[in-house]
């Protein structure tokens, strides 16, 4: 049904869109109720929605979001229909609407009716009521039941009445509780349905459930509840209104200026901001442009309208003659043609037409003509007047006197004669011979000069008759009385007065008058005036100490008449005489050359307006003129006093400034205004809004930018502090130093910032604005200088190192204020060895700030190496534990990945949409004007792509996957469509209705849609990128990296310049996407050679004109700006790499060209940009899109979520890193280092002694250890403090060793194996390498002390070491005894008596039942023994050695050396062991060895064997020696092994043959 409806003056075509649901409400199905509302279960099991409040709760549908939710976009918020069905279960004894406590007074009552309410709208409007009643029950009365009515659903009614504010509305009334009160649910449901026929506007509806009664009582519940609505659709194009003509002529040459056009919506209202145009005017040549103009609405009706506009040549040319305008000649001398040159804007110069002639025999006015036309027709015509004049010899009427005014008098003069002191404004009367007529010829003057330079030139055929001058025999010049004939003479200056001849002619004679000169000079006539005043005049706040001054044009004397001075402040008047004599309040005048003083001995009055009035005749000049009357008003300074002062040097950054005022003051409105400029460089602007930075406190203003003050600190940590950012930087926040500190600063108050609180008395001059603080230190700048920036670390004047006994004491002395910290170090040259051990990984804040974790970078490799370049700004970071200490590593993004968006096409923009690819998936995300970015869709397909292009009214991207490539949008010409055929693409560009992209095989291009201009159709080239315009194409060879473009060249958008171009980062890697961009007619691109941009094409706007005075990586061009992206290379600054700073250029109508505002700026550096039409976009280094320019359809505003992360995955190079093992200012710190100890302090310098000194005691080491005492030290310089190099630092390191005094804790005393034969081995350990003494007592005897085992006879000791081993000898068999050992460290330091004591080992010596066994023999057995020298006697006299395991002593028995071999010849040797000597030898026993001597001769080459008899020998304790005599050495191998002891203890030898 079509209505039609009046609407504010328009005619609308009324749609409806049918009836949309805008309320579900199903708990039994979703198991949820609305946030209002709660769940609960009725009594047959349903569930219901609920109250959750009393005596109501609310449901408020956002009927805009429903109907954007049901892509009903057009509504106009005009409902003119509501529908609804419900089930409702009551609960307990719901008594409708029962009145009695009940309020019922209106429909914004919260109890008016036991049910629900549907409303809209704020303040409510009604739409439907349920009231749910009771049965007929004795106990409850009739009361709450329902009323009688047609609205009544329920079998019994008769209660109270509907409320009189339901009258006529849409009420249902109901019961769902038959019988009688119960507080139960009802058991039957309630059903409801309304259609409501609306006519209202509202974005809101609510549904409220009441009940006069708490839950426990009574209830209402929803099973289900569905609304919907009828709206009234908006189908009505906003109106479209050309500012200026339909046709409109632009001038050849000169930028159009579009007058434009209005947009006014009978809904959104004016949408002048919303119009689009399409086509552009190029005055560069003749012809003409149809512009389409476009707007439309939020609810998509739009508008057309188009203006023809036509470049025309309309301007006329101009002349400029060549000589005068104006000539005199005398008859008879040549005219000669100079000419005149004609100058077009179009046409360039050319010589002008000429007609008309000159006679010179003909006296009087001839003409000449110059006439110029252009080459469209456009003509101008000059013209020269040439005077032809007599050349006869003049008569002889000449001047006899003339006249002046001099110091009031008129004085006659001969001409002869140079008359002096001349009034400047005298009349003049020249006197001539005879009575004197004008003389009929032009070009004869009356001529004032000075010098060669003419001051008035009266014309006599003009002049003299026109102001009847001539009287007789004179001729009148009143040049001081008439204000037309005025020659403007000067004071005290000479003048010469000439007459041309033939000027008069005599009544009397014949000839006209000879020609005349004479010469005056003027006097001083004139008072002082008054050149220069301080303060100016209307003046504010001029200081309150400062004195006036007034300069005048000529030096001045006072009068010393009784002239005044009067000085009014306010209420208050201040005479001061002009003798120089003080006034009472101590003001007086002062006069020195031209300029007076008024000299004071007190202040003004603060903020108050002050008037001086000068009286007439106070001051003369040389010639007595008297000054005259002046007045000078200005406000005096509001400001009392300023801190720091003014024109302080070495103010500290964060000092806060603070500006005391006479009276107490407020901000205005949203007052800002406190200027904070480095003089000559830059501006900051603070107020208000930067509370409480900026506070007020009474009369005293104060700008805390660091934060330091009470106040400050106090508010700054409440909720509803908007900081902007600082720092403990304060001046100097967000700046490296060197471009602050140092520096001068000038700190002014302007307009609009302060107002007088009310005590203050209202200006009286409107100048200032009644109750307004005028602005302060504008015309008397207040200064001061910043503290120096410092580049030197400070001196360490002493370092002294003691070993105390506690630890360690470090006195140190440096030269200014700083800090320092101590350490001890044990190792100081080792190589580290430790394994590193990863504490904590995560992404560096610089990279992003809000990711906890490091995503899509492979690990960094971490390991003991040099550590000594870690300064990277984007990169995956790590906390490791390393050689005992916490360090920090990171490793370097890739340039590529860093700037993703100019190494590819990651980010696009085009015309009213924008798109790009998002870093986790490589999905495309787009925003902007939904039909733009798909027409059915309104949002990009799904995929992952490589590279993606945004055009106009389309966007193609290349598959991740396949290299295919997909496009979606409009499809006039094809765009859509794609290459087709197989080929696989790297990389795709946009633009207007065509795109183009390069083959992965062979990077040519392939292009396709529109193609009207060749742009669709390119040379056969490998390029390395290629970027799409309006309708044409430039790319970069890959042969070469020359630029060629293909497509329309009407304004020079492919005539690109010659040279190598591509762009590059710091550290060199190619980023080709950002190298080359097309805009709609211009083209950019940067240089290879040296990053500089050069652009070409249209310039209308100043887009082309790229500075040069940077490097760039990236640049991108829009329609009629471009931007670039600066390069900022390492180590040009601390916090400046790769930061990512924008610069623009062009067109700024909507804020294009400006990246950065005061409302917004991005967080962090871009790492690449996009351009088109009227708005531009950055993809920041943290992935986050930031845009900025027109945002007519969201454009500008790209998706913030956590989701929209864009960009290519991040790429990073490992870095290692290590832990310090020398010295350096880090280990110190703890940062890249072990220490074992450490401590720190701060340094005040002391001017008085010349140093700042601080005292540090190192605890915590280890005794008798040797540690490297250093320290580092560093100024309090801010942001980066200067510290100790590392090579000083090495150079005044001490070594301590740390005295043990500790003695040792432990022994532990063990046995090596049993005792026997009266001595025992022990093995003594403890906690240190200690020298051990032991002694053993017998059991039960006391412990000895450490003196008592030191001085005993049967002491063991052993060496230094961790463990002894200590022989006890001499001990009583069969006798148990403790052993006690006592132990002293390197030190000297002796266990304690208790360790003693707790050393005691209980062992016992067994008695000696073992024989004594052979251990070894000299020589060895079965090896030839040495013969003593005995000439050539036969045999062989030697000596044996038999050693055994203890000590012997001789029994009875014979050492028998027993032949073997050589029966018959070889003899046995006896020897008793019972005596020393015998027959055939010797014997003695030293200890545990025997040595055998034979006197006699042993039989030459023979084997023997040693026979002991059994008793012959035995030990201490009597066991018998016995060497075994049934061993011989016949016995085969075989039978030895098998009987291993049948010659145990044997000893045989052989004698040399």
């Amino acid at each position: 049904m079509l209505l039609h409806v009046r609407w504010h003056g328009f005619v609308l075509v009324v749609v409806r869109a049918g009836l949309v649901q805008i309320l579900s409400i199903d708990p039994q199905n979703t198991n949820s109720c609305p946030a209002d509302w709660q769940l609960t279960t009725e009594g047959s099991g349903n569930q219901v929605c609920v109250r959750s409040g009393f005596p109501s709760s609310s449901v408020l549908i956002d009927s805009y979001a429903a109907m954007v939710a049901e892509n009903n976009i057009k509504g106009r918020r005009i409902f003119d229909r509501i529908t609804g069905t419900g089930q409702i279960y009551q609960k307990g004894s719901t008594d409708a609407f029962e009145t009695g406590t009940r309020d019922v007074s209106s429909i914004d009552s919260s109890d008016y009716v036991d049910g629900m309410s549907i409303t809209m709208g704020t303040p409510r409007s009604h739409i439907f009521t349920l009231a749910l009643g009771t049965s007929y029950d004795t106990a409850l009365g009739t009361a709450g039941m329902c009323p009688c009515g047609s609205g009544t659903q329920s079998l019994q009614c008769g209660g109270d009445a509907v409320p009189a504010f339901l009258a006529g509305q849409e009420v249902i009334c109901d019961s769902g509780t038959l019988g009688s009160a119960s507080l139960a649910w009802g058991s039957r449901v309630v059903s409801i349905n309304f259609d409501v026929s609306l006519s209202v506007t509202s974005e809101s509806f609510e549904v409220r459930l009441m009940c006069d009664s708490v839950s426990s009582n009574e209830d209402v519940g929803i099973l289900e509840l569905f609304l919907n609505v009828d709206e009234i659709e908006d189908t009505t194009a906003p109106v479209l209104s050309l500012l200026g003509a339909t046709t409109l002529k632009a001038e050849i040459g000169k930028p159009f200026v579009d007058p434009w056009a209005t947009c006014v919506d009978d809904l959104d209202g004016d949408l002048t901001t919303n119009i689009t145009v399409a086509g552009w005017v190029n005055t560069s040549r003749f012809g003409s442009t149809l512009l389409v103009y476009s707007c439309e609405d939020s609810r998509e009706n739009s508008a057309n309208v188009s203006r023809l506009v036509l470049v025309v040549d309309s301007g006329l040319p101009s002349i400029e003659l060549v000589g005068e305008a104006r000539l005199c000649l005398e008859d008879g001398v040549n005219y000669i043609e100079r000419g005149a040159i004609c100058e077009d804007e179009v046409d360039g110069k050319s010589p002008a037409k000429i007609s008309g002639s000159v006679d010179v025999d003909v006296l009087g006015d001839h003409y000449v003509d110059y006439f110029c036309v252009d080459s469209v027709g456009n003509n101008f015509t000059v013209q020269r007047r040439v005077t032809v004049i007599s050349s006869e010899m003049p008569g002889d009427l000449h001047m006899a006197s003339f006249s002046a005014t001099v110091r009031g008098s008129t004085v006659s003069s001969a001409p002869q004669v140079h008359l002096a002191d001349v009034d400047p404004r005298s009349d003049f009367s020249f006197n001539w011979s005879d009575a004197v007529v004008a003389g009929t010829e032009g070009c004869r003057f009356i001529s004032i000069s000075t010098g060669s330079t003419f001051v008035r030139r009266y014309e006599g055929v003009e002049v003299l008759n026109q102001w009847n001058l001539l009287d007789g025999e004179q001729l009148s010049l009143p040049q001081g009385s008439n204000t037309v004939l005025e020659a403007g003479l000067q004071d005290q200056t000479t003048y010469e007065f000439s007459f041309d001849e033939h000027l008069l002619i005599s009544s009397g004679r014949t000839g006209g008058s000879a020609e005349q000169r004479l010469l005056i000079s003027t006097g001083d006539y004139t008072g002082p005036r008054v050149v220069r005043s301080a303060p100016r005049a209307f003046q504010s706040a001029w200081p309150l100490s400062e004195s006036l001054s007034i300069t005048f044009d000529e030096p001045i004397w006072a009068s010393g008449n009784s002239s005044r001075m009067r000085i009014s402040e306010e209420e208050t008047l201040e005479e001061v005489p002009c003798d120089g004599s003080t006034s009472p309040r101590g003001f007086w005048i002062s006069v020195a050359g031209s300029e007076l003083k008024l000299e004071m001995v007190a202040t003004w009055r603060a903020c108050v307006e002050v008037q001086v009035s000068v009286d007439a005749g106070c001051l003369v000049d040389a010639s007595a003129n008297p000054s005259e009357p002046l007045q000078l008003i200005f406000l005096s300074s509001c400001v009392l006093t300023v801190s720091p002062d003014r024109d302080q040097t070495g103010v500290a950054i964060n000092s806060p400034v603070l500006f005391s005022f006479a009276e107490p003051i407020e901000f205005q409105e949203n007052g800002t205004g406190i200027a904070v400029e480095i003089v000559g460089e830059r501006e900051e602007i603070y107020g208000l809004q930067d509370w409480p930075l900026v506070y007020i406190l009474g009369s005293t203003l104060t700008l805390d930018l660091a934060c330091v003050t009470k106040y400050c600190r106090i508010f700054s940590a409440l909720p509803n502090a908007t900081l902007r950012d600082f720092s403990s930087l304060g001046f100097c926040s967000n700046l490296p130093p060197q471009e602050c500190k140092g520096k001068l600063h000038r700190v002014s108050l302007r307009d609009g910032l302060l107002l007088r609180n009310g005590s203050w008395p209202p200006n009286v001059n409107a100048t200032w604005g009644s109750h307004d603080v005028p602005a302060q230190f504008i015309e008397d700048p207040y200064y001061f200088t910043l503290e120096p920036a410092d580049y030197t670390a400070p001196t360490l004047l002493v370092m002294d190192v003691s070993v105390t006994a506690t630890g360690v004491d470090v006195r140190v002395q440096i030269d200014e204020d700083g800090s320092v910290v101590c350490a001890a170090l044990s190792d100081v040259t080792g190589a580290c060895t430790a394994d590193i051990e990863l504490l904590q990984e995560y992404s560096n804040s610089s990279c992003n700030v809000t990711r906890s974790d490091c995503i899509h970078c492979d690990p960094p490799s971490f390991g003991c190496i040099t550590r000594s370049s870690m300064w990277v700004d984007d990169g995956c970071s790590g906390r490791f534990w390393l050689e005992g200490a916490e360090v920090d590593c990171q490793s370097s993004e890739l340039d590529t990945t860093i700037h993703d968006a100019a190494f590819a096409s990651v980010l696009s923009v085009g015309h009213r949409h924008a798109c790009a690819l998002r870093k986790e998936d490589r999905a495309a995300v787009c925003w902007g004007k939904a039909d733009y970015i798909d027409p059915v869709t309104f949002s990009a397909p799904a995929g992952s792509f490589k590279s993606i292009a945004a055009g106009y009214v389309h966007t193609c991207a290349v598959d991740e996957a396949t290299e295919l490539i997909t496009c979606w949008g409009s499809d006039l010409h094809g765009e859509t469509a794609g290459p087709g055929g197989i080929s696989t693409f790297d990389y795709v560009t946009s633009g207007y209705q065509f795109s183009c992209a390069l083959r992965s095989s062979d990077h040519k291009a392939e292009c396709w849609g529109l193609d009207d201009s060749g742009q669709a159709s390119p040379p056969d080239v490998a390029f390395l990128t290629i970027s799409a315009g309006y309708r044409h194409v430039c790319g970069i060879q890959l042969a070469d990296y020359q630029i060629l473009c293909w497509g329309l060249n009407d304004v020079g958008q492919c005539s690109p310049p010659s040279g190598e171009f591509l762009s590059q980062s710091d550290r060199g890697e190619p980023l080709p996407h950002g190298s080359l961009s097309s805009g709609w007619a211009h083209g950019c691109a940067v240089r290879k050679s040296d990053q500089g941009i050069s652009c070409w094409g249209d310039n209308s706007n100043g887009q082309t004109d790229a500075p040069q005075d940077a490097r760039f990586i990236q640049v991108s061009a829009g329609h009629y700006h471009t931007c670039g992206l600066h390069q900022v290379l390492a180590g040009q600054g601390p916090g400046l790499v790769k930061n990512g700073t924008v610069r623009c250029w062009g067109l700024d109508t909507f804020g294009q060209s400006s990246p950065y505002s005061a409302t917004s700026t991005p967080s962090v550096g871009f790492g690449g940009i996009a351009l088109d039409d009227d708005y531009s976009c950055g993809l920041c280094f943290d992935g986050v899109a930031y845009c900025w320019g027109k945002d007519d359809f969201g454009q500008a505003s790209p998706p913030t979520d956590s989701f929209s992360i864009f960009g290519l995955p991040d790429e990073f190079e490992n870095v290692t890193c290590q832990s310090d093992s020398a010295a350096s200012s880090q280990r110190i710190k703890g940062i890249s280092g072990a220490r074992d100890a450490s401590a720190s302090a701060s340094l005040v310098y002391e001017s008085t002694v010349g140093y700042a000194e601080a005292f540090l005691t190192l605890t915590g080491l280890s005794e008798g250890s040797t540690y490297g005492i250093y320290c580092t030290v560093e100024d309090d310089e801010v942001p980066v403090p200067n510290v100790l190099s590392n090579s000083v630092i090495a150079a005044v390191g001490r070594e301590v060793t740390m005295p043990d005094r500790t003695a040792p804790q432990w022994v532990a005393v063990r046995s090596v194996a049993p005792a026997h034969r009266g001595a025992v081995w022990l093995t003594v350990a403890s906690d240190e390498p200690v020298k051990a003494y032991c002694v053993a007592r017998r059991d039960g005897e006391a412990p000895p002390t450490r003196s008592e085992i030191l001085k005993s006879s049967s002491l063991g000791y052993g060496v230094l070491n961790l463990t002894n081993s200590i022989l006890l000898e001499n001990l009583a068999l069969d006798t148990s005894y403790d052993a006690y050992c006592t132990v002293r460290d390197l030190a000297g330091n002796w266990a304690a008596d208790q360790v003693l004591a707790e050393s005691k080992f209980d062992f016992h010596v067994a008695r000696d039942l073992v024989p004594p066994q052979l251990l070894s023999t000299e020589p060895s057995s079965g090896s030839t023994v040495v013969c003593e020298a005995d000439g050539f006697e036969a045999g062989c006299k030697t000596t044996l050695k038999l050693i055994f395991d203890e000590d012997l002593h001789r029994g009875v028995g014979n050492l028998t050396a027993v032949c073997l071999n050589n029966p018959g010849i070889c003899l046995d040797l006896d020897l008793p062991m019972e005596t020393e000597t015998s027959t055939h030898g010797s014997s003695s026993i030293l200890f545990n060895e025997l040595t055998v001597h034979f006197t006699t001769p042993l039989t030459d080459a023979s084997n023997f064997k040693v026979v002991i008899d059994s008793g012959a020998l035995r030990d201490m304790s009597g066991n018998p020696v016995s060497l075994d005599e049934t061993c011989v050495d016949w016995i085969p191998a075989t039978a030895k092994d098998a009987l291993p002891d049948a010659c145990l203890g044997t000893f045989a030898f052989w004698t040399p043959s």
